[in-house]
């Protein structure tokens, strides 16, 4: 469980307009930043942010080592052999200005989990609203963004996170994954704890 808890571990970092009306831009993630999140169960997820490219970025979890993280697509890893098109990369990034209520769709492919060959994922990623959260960093205004991700036949992965653009990170996160074998259904939440910028 905790590998996908870690999967749930996302970050949609942009450049902080108005919470309430202006579009946020996509902005990079300051070399260095280590954050933590505590899941429901108490355990401490610790992740730092190695480097970045135009609309991605490199982080390292203490959990599961490095892995890039797409700008609005909240789960493509490439440490997990993840690749996606030039067009649909584009079709993930048009989420961006950010403001409530854009929406993408794209997909990717990865290999596949238990068994050979490659998936590929659908994804819908959309700016719900906008939220002020209480965390241990003090109240903070976010943006709730959902993206949902579905795998042929019957796999869904579904996350939300509350994106605070005055730290850059996610201070909240909920995800469950429904699965055709019930054993493998999945719920899940996660709270930031600590923040420290170099």
């Amino acid at each position: 469980m905790r590998n996908q808890l870690n999967r749930a571990v996302l970050i949609l970092p942009f450049i902080f307009g108005s919470i309430c009306g202006t579009a946020a831009e996509f902005i990079k993630p300051k070399d260095g930043v280590v954050y933590v999140y505590k899941d429901q169960e108490g355990q401490e997820i610790s992740n730092k942010v190695l480097g970045s490219t135009k609309d991605s970025f490199l982080v390292e979890s203490a959990q599961r080592g490095p892995y890039e993280i797409l700008a609005s697509q909240l789960s493509l890893i490439k440490r997990e052999n993840a690749t996606i098109t030039a067009e649909e990369r584009s079709k993930a990034l048009a989420l961006f200005p950010l403001k409530v209520g854009n929406r993408v769709e794209f997909e990717y492919e990865r290999d596949a989990i238990g068994i050979q060959g490659r998936s590929k994922k659908s994804v819908t990623s959309t700016v719900l609203g906008t939220e002020r959260v209480k965390t241990p960093l003090g109240d903070l205004d976010t943006y709730v963004i959902e993206t949902i991700q579905l795998t042929p036949p019957s796999f869904e992965n579904r996350n939300k996170c509350w994106y605070a653009p005055s730290i850059g990170l996610c201070v909240k996160y909920e995800a469950t994954i429904k699965s055709p074998v019930a054993q493998n259904n999945r719920s899940w939440t996660g709270d930031m704890v600590k923040y420290s910028a170099p």
